[in-house]
């Protein structure tokens, strides 16, 4: 399924951007669609442009690397697909950026500090009910939660004894299907034993989300070379916080506490990242309070 998360890209560089249109679980294929973007105070600087849709339905419009020259933020897509006659709008966010901050955590990260999470994570051990592929597996038993619920999940096969593990990449409900990767050297017959465990990648885009919009509103940020790397502890935080959000029962149990710290942890790495760009404490960044840095964010020119 499609992600809908706001999108960077590198400042004077080539980058395609993608929609996907579905109803009911069922990819819809339009006719045709045109784009038009803006910038953040919504001057459009691409009139009406027709896009490109190849068979599968998916639409795709190339940014050109000579349409945006200069890093800035808020910048709308506004994409007009017709559908079976009707007209839809789809709008995409994104970010012109020098370095696209990365998101570079995994389930294992949150283990690391909270290793009730990988408990607490919902496993499925069964065996698949059709045949698949050396990418799919399926499961018309147990496999039918929501779409995209155990994206990032880790999978076991066991295939002639040997078990292989792989991550999953997708997963369509009504089908009950999941993708994964990598791919195996046979496919998935009928009856082949699995097991698989649920991960927080959900929480973990949320979080991601959550802090790029945290630290994007800085021009030294969007303009610098950034290490992704220096974000790391603070989006585990945010997420772990998140994770058990979802988790508590009761005000006072382990889960609430673990929520509150993990929130003020992450609530103070952002109040001394603020104080290192706002160094006199007004309350705006300055011309000469650009450049600095707090704990390990590395940003270099």
């Amino acid at each position: 399924m499609q992600n809908r998360m706001k999108k960077e890209i590198r400042v004077s560089t080539a980058e395609i951007l993608t929609f996907e249109y579905w109803e009911n679980d069922v990819k819809l294929i339009p006719t045709g669609a045109n784009i038009i973007i803006l910038d953040k105070t919504g001057t459009e600087i691409l009139a009406s442009t027709a896009c490109s849709i190849d068979a599968a339905g998916t639409v795709t419009y190339t940014i050109l690397s000579t349409l945006i020259t200069e890093v800035d933020i808020n910048f709308r897509a506004e994409v007009i697909a017709t559908i079976a006659a009707a007209e839809k709008i789809t709008y995409l966010l994104f970010d012109v950026v020098k370095t696209p901050i990365e998101s570079i955590i995994s389930d294992e990260d949150l283990y690391g500090f909270v290793d009730s999470l990988r408990d607490s994570a919902e496993t499925i051990s069964s065996k698949s009910t059709a045949t698949g592929t050396t990418s799919t597996l399926i499961d018309k038993s147990k496999l039918t939660q929501v779409d995209d619920y155990w994206n990032g999940g880790r999978l076991e096969i066991n295939q002639s004894d040997v078990i292989k593990y792989a991550k999953v990449t997708d997963f369509v409900s009504t089908t009950s299907t999941i993708t994964f990767s990598p791919v195996l050297a046979s496919l998935v017959a009928t009856d082949t034993t699995y097991r698989l465990r649920s991960s927080y990648q959900q929480k973990i885009d949320e979080a991601f989300q959550i802090l790029k919009l945290e630290v994007r509103n800085r021009k030294e940020l969007i303009s610098g070379f950034i290490d992704s790397y220096a974000f790391r502890l603070p989006h585990i935080y945010k997420t772990i916080a998140l994770a058990c959000m979802g988790k508590k029962d009761d005000v006072d149990d382990k889960w609430s506490i673990w929520q509150a710290e993990f929130n003020l942890m992450y609530d103070n790495w952002i109040k001394q990242f603020n104080a290192g760009y706002d160094t006199d404490g007004d309350g705006s960044i300055a011309d000469d309070e650009t450049g600095q840095s707090v704990n390990s964010v590395n940003i270099k020119r």
